[in-house]
Formats: C-alpha cells, structure tokens, sequence
C-alpha cells in the first residue's frame, strides 16, 4: 500500500463552506530546542493541526502564522510572538489558536497574564486545541488554567536544568557550546561542537596581532581596519547569514572594544576556554577565571601560544604606564549619551585640558576621524561651559513662555468665573 503524503492530512479548506462571518486569526506555533525529540511538538505536525481546525471552521480567517522555531516557552521575548503582538494592537488579529498552551509559553504568570488579562483588553479570542480551551465558551477549562500554566512551566524548570547539565558537560569534554563561532571561526558541517578555521576572518585576526606586536595602537588598528573596509564581526556574520539581529549586528565600525576582546581571547590559540560568563535571572555576570573551563588543543590555532603571550605582555607594560601617571579625575558628565555630531550623528565624546591660566577646560568632541576613519565627518569641537549656557538660555527661554501662557490662563479663569457669578445674580433677580 502506498504511503499517502502528510500534506495530505490538511484538509482541502475549499471543500468546506465559506461563512459570512469571520474571525481575522494568527495561527501561533512555536518548537524549543528541548521539544525537538517530541515528534507531535514539530512544525509541521502543528501546522497540520492547526490548519484542520480551521478548515472546518470556516469562520477562522488565517491572517497569518507566526512559527518562532528553537524559542524558548520560558520567556515572551521571541520574534514571531512580538511580531503578532504589533498586529494585535494594530487591530489585525481578532483571534490566536495554538496546538496547546505550552506552545504559548511555559511561565505561569506571563502566560497567565496574556490569556486572562492581554487577550481580552483587545478583544481577542484564544483558543488551545489540546486543552480544549477558548476563552469564549463558558465550558472551557478555565478552572484549570492555572494548573495548566504551573505544569508547563515546571516542565520548562525540568527541561532547562536538563539542558544545563548537559551543556556543562560538553565543555568540560572541550565541545564548543554556542550559537555562533567565534569571529576566525566557523562550526564543523559535521559537528557542531568542533570548531574550523575560517581562513578569511581568521586572516584579519593574524592582522591584529601582528599590528599589535609592532605597537600599534587600537585607535590606530580601528582605522587601518575601516579605512581598509574590512568587515566587522557582526557584519561579516550578517553577511555569512549567520546573524540576523540588529543589536548583535552593530554600527558596521571597527572599535577598541572590538579589538581588546579578540586580543584578549585565548580560543584563537586552539585551547576552548568557555564559562567566562554565567546567567542569573536575565543578566549576563562575569565569572572569575578560576572558574572558567579550559581545556586544551581542542581545534586548530590561528595564533601561536608565544605570539598571544607576547601581545598580552605588551597591552600590560601599556596599561601599567598608563595607570603610574598621576590622573586628576573627571568631573561628571551630565549630559553623557545625550550630545551628538551634527554632521556624521555619533556620539561626542567629552574632552579635558588643563591649562595654567584657567584650568581645566572640559569640551565635546565628534572621535569619527580619530576613531572610524579620517575625512569620515567634518569634525565638530564644542566648549561645555559655552554649551551650558546656551542650554540654560533655552531653558529658560521656555520657562518664560510657559509663565506668560500660565498667566494668560489664569485670566482668562478670572474672567469666566466673574462672567459665571454675574449671570448667577442674574438669574436670582
């Protein structure tokens, strides 16, 4: 007997009388790393499911369906959900249908709160195919939706702490534990824990060692770098489609920060040095290196074991003579992240000289030229005590005009109550 198709079990939508009435619906699908060993967890069998329900309930309109693959349930910051959510409030979505509510989330309180209190501020349905659950029939298992929640979510506790203790495992075996390889860097096609070399990233990371044994300071590596138009790590990974998110993708400019991690960075020596950092609650804290986990000549070197002691060397002389110097601290910045250039839009960084008439003498400067790459912005330098007073000229400016329109509505109150009392009288007589 031929083996039919699973296509096959969705059901021909046409077959199925159209209602007069429909529901604008987003079909939710969403499969963690976790449920990737549950068959009746995957994509496809959702789709199926989904798609048979609203084949034969006509009055279920598909807006569209959001799948968030690999997300997971313990936390709403996933890119399919937000994306329905925007269309939520933007009026498009009158109805969410999802395989079961562990497919919404697996956060008791979170899930609750959008199922009890989201949903029906904006007039949407909710349905849990499962569970049998929809919001809009008094027959639901409403009773039992929160037991439902703290289920999933010890299941989600269960799951992770699983996850965890494996992953620690593997980098104690010298596995590479990461979403993406380091920049030099690329995931064997055969294994996803060993990593190869990618002889052109790997190139610009020999590139800056080099610079950095000849002196070269990582001001002047930005610029060789960008004036060169070499890639940044998260614009080559964007263009290795390997990243997609804006905020890892960066400004697309080589920056000192950029440069003292790859320096700093023992893996490019062939030895896997993993758990710098560790996460509690949603932030990432740095470990102490004592606790990190090494393990030795796990793949191929880019940099030799002298050549990475040698420029760790070097940066250290430069940081000791840098901290010997007597340092007059500075004075706060009040308006730090809050002052741009006018011609190029990046930050300006604040400034100091000291001077013997009138000492310290503190100022906005635009680093594009210094930093990114020369001829890059016309270059902007401003005096902060001549910025203060301008900004205190306009404060007050408005001060000014807020006080006269204060006083132009107190008449005009004046004047409506004294028209109010007369009419008053008026009507006594």
């Amino acid at each position: 007997m031929a083996r039919k198709s699973r296509k096959n079990n969705i059901l021909n939508e046409n077959s199925v009388p159209k209602s007069k009435f429909t529901i604008n619906t987003a079909l939710y699908i969403r499969l963690s790393v976790e449920d990737n060993k549950n068959r009746g967890n995957s994509i496809e069998h959702q789709q199926i499911l989904l798609r048979n329900f609203v084949a034969v309930n006509p009055e279920f309109h598909v807006v569209k369906t959001y799948i968030d693959n690999g997300k997971t349930g313990t936390n709403f910051e996933r890119p399919a959900f937000q994306e329905m959510i925007q269309d939520i409030e933007a009026g498009k979505i009158q109805c969410v249908i999802v395989k079961d509510l562990s497919r919404l989330g697996r956060n008791y309180i979170d899930t609750g709160y959008y199922i009890q209190s989201y949903f029906p501020s904006y007039k949407v349905r909710f349905i849990a195919l499962s569970e049998n659950f929809d919001t809009e029939k008094e027959d639901s298992n409403n009773i039992l939706l929160p037991v439902l929640n703290m289920i999933n979510e010890s299941y989600a506790i269960d799951a992770s702490k699983k996850v965890r203790e494996q992953a620690a495992r593997d980098r104690k075996a010298g596995k590479f534990i990461g979403d993406k390889a380091p920049y030099g860097y690329k995931k064997s096609p055969d294994d996803c824990h060993k990593l190869i070399v990618d002889e052109e990233a790997a190139n610009v990371v020999k590139q800056i060692f080099q610079w950095v044994l000849e002196g070269t300071s990582y001001d002047k590596i930005d610029i060789l770098l960008n004036e060169a138009n070499i890639l940044t790590p998260g614009f080559y990974g964007k263009k290795k489609g390997l990243i997609s998110s804006k905020k890892l993708i960066g400004q697309g400019y080589w920056n000192t920060f950029t440069i003292d991690k790859i320096v700093k960075s023992e893996i490019y020596t062939g030895d896997m040095v993993q758990g710098k950092s560790t996460k509690i609650g949603k932030k990432q804290i740095k470990t102490d290196k004592k606790d990190w986990i090494i393990v030795k000549n796990t793949h191929e070197a880019i940099i030799s074991k002298e050549t990475f002691e040698k420029a760790q060397q070097y940066r250290a002389e430069i940081a000791k003579k840098s901290k010997s110097k007597n340092k007059i601290p500075y004075t706060e910045n009040v308006l730090k992240g809050k002052i741009y250039c006018q011609c190029c839009g990046k930050n300006l960084n604040r400034g100091r000289e000291i001077t013997k008439t009138k000492g310290e003498i503190y100022f906005f400067y635009c680093i594009t030229n210094w930093r990114i790459k020369k001829g890059n912005c016309e270059g902007v330098r401003i005096n902060e005590r001549k910025l203060f007073q301008k900004i205190l000229f306009l404060f007050n400016e408005k001060r000014n005009l807020f006080l006269e329109k204060e006083q132009y509505l107190q008449q005009q109150i004046q004047s409506m109550q004294k028209t109010w009392y007369c009419g008053s009288n008026n009507k006594l007589h």
